[in-house]
């Protein structure tokens, strides 16, 4: 029987080789030489085993051939099929049941690397075909499922010294949810897990100090439900504790999630026992950030919109000015046309906390300062040239000035995010169309920019005049919140 084995086309794509990619953590996976097939023949209720090294792998490395001989004692009639690429060998009580990996042993090892993964046939896929018929020469095509996906969890010390993390790091749910627990199996005829699922991921990370700034990423490989509840990341002083050292400072709520996929969560440490996750977990591809952006930020992740209609695009606004959270994103939505200063427009119009400073130049409306009223307090305006009893207020999100004024403009809260400049700083403009894009420096103002279903531009305040092609917008962006 030859069997030939194709990855899936999304996600991790298969068991087999992969590596992390240079920046982003994604994934890189194919088959390889070496990889086998554990097989189980099924014919009126009685299994078979077989294990099986691959024969052939396409240039691609997304297909694989496979040759085995059906057990003799299947003569006639059809039988069933099903395989496993990746994980532990089979329960030797019921060959029907894939045998998880040994968790226990991953904990030990405290090794929490791509390698790890790789060396112990991780992640698992499975296939099922039904009603083989039994013949001479017999030639299936399958399609390699995934049964779970990949969590990556970074870990990044911000507490200002070197930071050593407890014995016992768990991603913690009042819902089961994981069934990663030890001696699990997954029936591959009732493509189901025998057990229940469990509330916690652990990790057992190695008692070596992070330096202070620096990040670490743990992976691990999950097989779970398809929801995953609201999380909370709680430390223990040692492994069996039942009482927490510390819990984080906020909770991942819950969402859907796809097997084949990677997600990611980050954890920002201010202290020992002052932690919070920084942003919402995901599992969508990284975006290009040779140019700048946050890599994962998506328009799913936008909590304010303005506007109304079919299409959506997204603003960002990053200040660098050291004030956290630093660059907000903000969403709209439009039918027919629109240009980027629509979108500007209509977003400090609807946020009453947001505002710009736009003069008339170049055929259309710059945009010269932008500030954001953080603590939503009091009514907010501008000062130019140091007249404190003129203040401007703003029409509609909006304060009309000259170009001349850019340089001369203060907010009416210091401790607020404002940034504002012609000569001594500008406002840099950049654009994309989708997401994966990488940003690229615009030139030309907002009042020309097409939008399109999809667009993101960004506002980057730059105090550099000797850098012509703008200040890259920063990759870590926040959800502007509603008032």
């Amino acid at each position: 029987m030859t069997i030939t084995a194709t990855m899936p086309d999304d996600g991790l794509e298969a068991r087999a080789s992969f590596s992390e990619s240079e920046g982003d953590g994604s994934m890189s996976v194919r088959w390889k030489e070496g990889d086998k097939l554990q097989l189980y023949f099924v014919q009126k209720d009685i299994p078979y085993k077989a294990t099986i090294p691959v024969t052939t792998i396409s240039e691609d490395k997304k297909k694989a051939t496979f040759k085995v001989k059906v057990p003799d004692e299947i003569t006639s009639g059809s039988f069933d099929l099903y395989g496993v690429a990746g994980g532990t060998e089979a329960d030797d009580t019921d060959p029907r049941r894939v045998v998880l990996y040994d968790k226990s042993i991953y904990q030990q090892n405290a090794d929490y690397a791509f390698r790890y993964m790789e060396d112990k046939n991780i992640p698992i896929l499975k296939f099922a075909q039904k009603d083989v018929v039994r013949a001479e020469n017999i030639s299936a095509d399958v399609t390699m499922q995934h049964l779970g996906w990949l969590l990556a969890l970074h870990i990044k010390n911000n507490t200002g010294k070197n930071l050593t993390l407890k014995p016992a790091i768990t991603l913690h749910s009042s819902e089961q949810w994981n069934y990663n627990s030890e001696k699990n199996y997954y029936d591959l005829v009732n493509d189901k897990f025998v057990n229940a699922s469990g509330y916690d991921c652990v990790w057992t990370p190695l008692q070596t100090p992070l330096q202070n700034g620096q990040a670490y990423t743990f992976w691990q490989w999950v097989a779970s439900t398809d929801e995953i509840p609201d999380m909370e990341l709680i430390l223990h002083d040692n492994v069996v504790s039942t009482e927490p050292f510390a819990k984080s400072g906020n909770v991942l709520r819950k969402r859907e999630i796809k097997n084949g996929n990677t997600c990611h969560f980050w954890v920002q440490f201010e202290s020992e026992n002052n932690f919070i996750f920084t942003r919402p977990f995901t599992d969508v591809p990284p975006a290009d950030i040779s140019n700048g952006g946050d890599p994962y930020f998506t328009m799913d992740d936008i909590r304010f919109w303005a506007g109304e209609g079919a299409k959506k695009a997204a603003l960002v606004i990053e200040w660098h000015d050291g004030k956290y959270p630093d660059a907000l994103v903000w969403g709209y939505r439009w039918d027919s046309d629109a240009t980027g200063l629509d979108m500007l427009r209509e977003i400090v119009k609807a946020d009453p906390f947001l505002i710009a400073a736009v003069a008339d130049q170049w055929g259309g409306k710059v945009i010269g300062g932008i500030g954001y009223n953080m603590n939503k307090t009091g009514d907010h305006y501008l000062i130019i040239n140091n007249e404190t009893d003129k203040p401007k207020y703003p029409a509609n999100g909006m304060v009309e000035v000259t170009s001349a004024d850019f340089d001369h403009i203060r907010y009416s809260d210091a401790s607020d995010h404002w940034q504002s400049g012609w000569y001594d700083g500008y406002w840099s403009y950049f654009v994309k169309d989708d997401r994966l894009d990488a940003w690229e420096y615009s030139n030309f103002i907002a009042t020309f920019r097409e939008l399109e279903d999809g667009s993101w531009d960004g506002w980057s305040y730059l105090d550099d005049m000797n850098e012509w092609n703008g200040r890259p917008l920063g990759n870590e962006f926040a959800p502007a919140l509603p008032d």
